[in-house]
């Protein structure tokens, strides 16, 4: 495209720090930083592999969308991954006029490999260049020039600075973000968390740092060299094979490993900010990361472990997450506004403890001055959230013989919490599972929440506060409609499964971790002719073993109670059981836990 065509300079986009786009710049083009968000994943469904992450595809439907509309002439790559190789040749074919680069991820830190980057650099420079002349944009066009480099950097770089400013004490919660570039709304729920995120060690938030910026009149290697020596500054990506800490003056020693750097550069930011707590971000199919977060082992505070796809689907989940880890972090005895209540002092009042799930909406009024419970209600959860809450209400209500006058206070949970109008204020159900768990069961350690469509172990620790906790709502294995899908494929009441499954004789296997393909395993195992009460049998223990991810995950430990509507079956709780070799005990109505821990807290 002509300049005089666009009214405007050429637009490059680009998507990782490593990209030297400061390059450039320096020669004429208009770049930017994009971070997909809101993106319709199913075109790169076709134009990418099944397994390409799903960063790689939200960043396809960006670039292709910014290059169809005229918004954007070009994108510059980094060869970080397979997805991104495979993101570049499937642009490559489909806009061939466009600039569609990709240039090369230094993989280790010492001086050969700044060379090798240097190279890169050079031979960017010069395909910029020829992409201009081609595009007929080359009149008075002269290439690359170090001196407009340099002034690029100044503008970015006015003075040196510190990566990172001192935080003062009487800051709100201060968490830092690592792991795999994270998307927008993860931002967007820890702000609205009241979160202050200190550091940001994802590709998302790091700039290059310059050491020692050459004055005017410095050659072409000088600024050159104050310039990559800036790039490799950074922490170190995960791709790097190699990279050692970096010393003042950003010279890379080259002798310790990735992984290694990077715990070493993570827990030195966790120091110099003070930082309580730690967001690690994964995306499915990025296993690296998965690998990373498997071996940090113990960091000093706690470590919120997040896996999106980068789509808007991540938004509700995200927010119970982060809101969930919030509360934790305010509930330890150094960190904060304290939310997790004990019992303590009776206080008085009737509250109303409303928990909007999935599949049920739960009701549980308490009177806090004689500690104990008036009234439950459990009612289905229709298509609107309010109504549901509502009817809950209105039942407890009438068992209770009280007027909705006499409620002090209404405290919502559940993923329809910011749904029910009446609530004066909300917590998530982690906080909420853990509060009711610990009425219900003092002694509590692990709580195992099994849901209409989700699962959460929540781990307590001695001080009666959560300690960690893990979720799977992402997929129904493991869950409420698990049982639902089948009990239906063999024509069981849902309330008969678990005493039938008590009565088997044979141990079947149903083996799949996906609910749709588990009920073609039923099928067949029904074609087999085998007895209903077998098959019940082995999806109890299915279930079990789904969720026995989660419980390693929270590093759960004995005793353990189950609560949810799941906790109704028997047969899922012997498998439970059978699976952790320790007893796990189900408090009477186990699906109004998360009510009255709202109702308490």
């Amino acid at each position: 495209m002509k300049r005089s065509e666009a009214g405007r300079k050429p637009g490059i986009l680009y998507q990782c720090r490593y990209a030297p786009a400061e390059i450039l710049r320096a020669m004429g083009a208009e770049t930017e930083y994009i971070e997909p968000e809101n993106a319709d994943l199913s075109p790169a469904e076709s134009a990418l592999h099944p397994t390409v992450c799903s960063f790689a595809k939200a960043a396809y439907d960006e670039i292709r969308g910014r290059l169809e509309s005229g918004d954007a002439d070009g994108v510059l790559l980094t060869n970080c991954c397979d997805s991104t190789r495979r993101l570049y040749d499937a642009l490559r074919a489909e806009f061939p006029g466009r600039f569609i680069y990709l240039t090369e991820l230094p993989v280790k830190s010492d001086a050969a490999a700044r060379e090798i980057y240097r190279g890169g650099v050079e031979a960017l420079a010069r395909a910029y260049a020829a992409y201009i002349e081609q595009a007929g944009g080359g009149d008075g066009f002269a290439g690359f020039d170090p001196a407009r480099l340099l002034a690029v950097l100044r503008e970015e770089n006015e003075a040196p600075r510190k990566l990172f400013a001192s935080i003062p004490v009487s800051s709100p919660m201060r968490v830092g973000i690592t792991g795999a570039k994270a998307p927008p709304a993860l931002g967007a729920a820890l702000e609205r968390a009241d979160i202050r995120v200190v550091f940001d060690l994802t590709c998302s938030g790091q700039k290059n740092r310059l050491y020692g910026l050459p004055a005017d009149g410095a050659s072409r290697e000088e600024i050159l060299d104050a310039y990559i020596r800036g790039v490799f500054s950074k922490y170190p990506c995960m791709r790097m094979v190699e990279c050692g800490a970096q010393d003042k003056e950003g010279e890379g020693n080259g002798a310790a490993s990735g992984a290694a750097a990077r715990r070493a550069g993570l827990l030195d930011r966790i120091e110099a900010t003070r930082a309580e707590g730690v967001v690690y971000h994964t995306l499915k199919f990025c296993e690296q990361y998965a690998y990373e977060y498997a071996s940090l082992g113990d960091i000093g505070v706690p470590v919120l472990k997040l896996e999106t796809e980068y789509t808007d689907a991540d938004s509700g989940a995200l927010a119970t997450r982060v809101f969930a880890f919030a509360e934790q972090l305010r509930a330890r005895p150094d960190g904060g506004v304290e939310t997790m209540h004990t019992l303590g002092p009776p206080r008085v009042g009737v509250i109303l403890g409303i928990d909007s799930g999935s599949t049920t909406t739960n009701a549980a009024l308490f009177d806090r001055a004689a500690g104990r419970v008036l009234a439950s209600a459990v009612v289905p959860t229709g298509p609107r959230v309010a109504e549901s809450a509502e009817e809950a209400r209105r039942t407890a209500l009438a068992r209770a013989g009280l007027a909705a006058a006499e409620i002090a206070e209404t405290v919502a949970t559940g993923y329809g919490r910011d749904g029910v109008p009446f609530a004066d204020r909300a917590v998530t159900e982690i906080t909420a599972h853990a509060i009711g768990a610990r009425f219900l069961c003092p002694k509590v350690r692990t709580i195992i929440d099994i849901g209409g469509q989700d699962s959460k172990v929540i781990r307590i620790g001695e001080d009666g506060k959560v300690a960690d906790f893990a979720m799977n709502d992402k997929c129904a294995a493991g869950t409420g409609r698990f049982l639902e899908m089948t009990a239906h494929s063999l024509g069981v009441p849902l309330a008969e499964i678990g005493g039938l499954a008590l009565t088997a004789r044979e141990r079947l296997v149903i083996s799949s971790m996906c609910t749709v393909f588990a009920e073609s395993e039923v099928v067949s195992l029904v074609a087999q002719g085998k007895r209903v009460e077998d098959i019940l049998w082995a999806l109890c223990r299915a279930i079990a073993q789904r969720n026995e991810v989660l419980l390693k995950r929270a590093s759960a430990c004995p005793p353990y109670l189950m609560t949810g509507g799941v906790a109704n079956n028997r047969g899922v709780v012997r498998a439970l059981s059978e699976r952790l070799g320790e007893p796990v005990e189900v408090p009477p109505e186990p699906e109004i836990a998360g009510a009255i821990g709202a109702a308490l807290s």
